[in-house]
């Protein structure tokens, strides 16, 4: 488990250093980051409720389907409206 948090962590620094410094797309740096981290919780949450034996669990995965969808809708509105994309 050790190998799949430092993994993770060193996922989320280049995620970071991805971002850069602050100019004029930094927004949509933002928002093309965080649209693709989405999308990576979404396969995860789609794999707890194929695969979790704990209700509890699978009801947090769907929760967390329904919201980061909603939140990349709002995203790649946002993209289009600002960046004509």
């Amino acid at each position: 488990m050790m190998t799949v948090q430092k993994e993770m962590k060193e996922m989320d620094k280049k995620m970071m250093d991805a971002m850069g410094d602050k100019d004029k797309m930094y927004d949509k740096r933002f928002m093309e980051l965080m649209i693709s981290h989405h999308e990576g919780g979404i396969k995860m949450a789609k794999d707890a409720i194929n695969n979790s034996e704990r209700s509890e669990i699978k009801e947090m995965a769907k929760k967390i389907i329904e919201t980061q969808k909603k939140e990349i809708n709002q995203m790649e509105g946002w993209k289009k409206s600002w960046y004509q994309e």
